[in-house]
């Protein structure tokens, strides 16, 4: 009888030990990540994680634990293999272009570790793994434990086509270990991999991240894998998706990107969060392609859309996706602020609207993409701001400069003679009352 009696209670011990052990830890279904593949019609997984491991999201769980081959994110530990094993020297060594053509534009050129991988430089990573070898890679594979640890009888494309895989929890124990600087390599590589790896970043934040495509005739997948870094704390995600067709790529990024909009660990990228008060703030340097123009106020719109779409074209056709960054703007030059701030708000309107202007009408986009046509390249300046975010029609954005004047005159700031507008939504989606405009003038240091 006494071991009747006991059996249960022990049972029952182990039963709340367990249930301790696991109160902290989110990981259940979560419908708003499952709404976000149901509204775009496709099949994946995406998978959440905090630093700490106590709070976790998922959509599609027995997805997560499942091992796909990694395709480009490979781009990531394969970084820091190759410099690791001397075969490359550092991230700006270049190895040339062999002139063989391929299906990207932006591929057919000399790179480098900081070029090659933002853009999934297929022949420059096969280079280095020719140079690593076989033996080498499955070394490396254990003592970072990256995945199944295989590599399969091509050392040039086992992550592409071979026997390497790894699942979405894989990516991310792997990311944490990188972000924690965990992993066996020299900080100087892991540093220089980190700056590489950043896609994006907003005030106080971020993105470092990855994507990959498996491309072949049947059962194609892409992923999306990366984490977000606050400076004190740190967010992790992997995602990955069926591509049916070629436009479900652009899902990867854009349900990863919503994902961590919606759990507020990003503000929203639509402009929804973000403050109307004006402040000062110090922007990094961004690279760009652009369009030169000049014309009056009222002929802004009809320059701006061709030229967008003249850059986007491009980027297609260099497969750049768009990245949370990649914001259209248009920057103002040659603007006498400080005469401005003296003749006053009606008459600074007033010049506003029958002003000639001098643009560059542009997009944030890699370096590596190469401008063509009328385009030229362009680096939007790092350094102090004074910002503020219009709400409203474009051609009530004189307000908003008059509110930016009048603090930086107040403030005795001294303001450079241009300025840069980010258009945070597009005005063919919402309505004129709704556009959301970001407004930048640069201080005078």
């Amino acid at each position: 009888m006494t071991r009747c009696v006991r059996m249960p209670f022990l049972l029952l011990l182990l039963l709340l030990l367990l249930l301790f052990l696991t109160a902290g830890v989110t990981h259940a279904e979560d419908v708003e990540l499952a709404q976000l593949f149901s509204d775009r019609h496709v099949d994946g997984t995406i998978y959440i994680a905090s630093l700490d491991g106590k709070t976790e999201y998922v959509h599609n769980d027995v997805r997560a634990e499942e091992r796909f081959l990694p395709a480009s994110t490979f781009k990531i530990p394969n970084t820091l293999i190759a410099l690791d094993e001397g075969v490359i020297t550092d991230e700006n060594e270049i190895i040339k272009w062999d002139g063989v053509e391929r299906d990207w534009d932006v591929w057919n050129k000399d790179h480098s570790l900081t070029t090659a991988l933002p853009v999934s430089c297929v022949w420059f990573y096969q280079e280095l793994a020719s140079r690593v070898g076989d033996d080498t890679y499955l070394r490396h594979l254990d003592k970072i434990e990256y995945g199944n640890m295989k590599t399969g009888s091509a050392v040039t494309t086992f992550w592409l086509e071979g026997d390497l895989s790894i699942s979405a929890r894989e990516q991310v124990t792997f990311l944490k270990k990188l972000y924690n600087n965990e992993l066996p390599y020299k900080a100087e590589h892991v540093a220089a991999l980190k700056k590489i790896m950043i896609v994006g970043s907003g005030e106080g934040y971020a993105i470092h991240a990855k994507t990959g495509w498996v491309l072949r005739e049947e059962n194609q997948y892409g992923w999306f894998v990366g984490y977000v870094d606050t400076g004190v704390d740190a967010w992790f995600f992997a995602i990955n998706i069926d591509i049916n067709e070629k436009s479900d790529a652009v899902y990867r990024q854009e349900i990863a990107m919503k994902a961590l909009e919606l759990k507020k660990i990003i503000p929203s990228q639509k402009g929804e969060e973000m403050s109307e008060e004006i402040r000062i703030v110090e922007r990094v340097e961004q690279h760009a392609l652009y369009i030169s123009e000049c014309v009056g106020t009222l002929k802004l719109g009809k320059v701006m859309g061709p030229a967008y779409q003249e850059i986007m074209d491009l980027r297609e056709k260099n497969n750049i996706e768009c990245g949370e960054g990649d914001i259209p703007f248009t920057v103002y030059e040659n603007v006498d602020w400080e005469q401005c701030q003296k003749k006053g708000p009606f008459a600074f309107i007033k010049m506003l609207f029958f002003y000639k202007w001098q643009l560059k009408i542009g997009i944030p986009s890699p370096e590596s993409v190469r401008a063509e046509g009328r385009m030229e390249t362009m680096k939007l300046a790092a350094g102090k701001y004074v910002r503020a975010l219009h709400v409203g029609p474009y051609m009530k954005v004189g307000e908003t400069y008059t509110k930016l004047q009048a603090f930086a005159t107040e403030k005795d700031i001294q303001l450079k003679n241009s300025s840069i507008e980010f258009y945070l939504n597009d005005p063919r989606s919402v309505d004129a009352a709704e556009l959301r405009t970001e407004v930048l003038i640069p201080i005078a240091e």
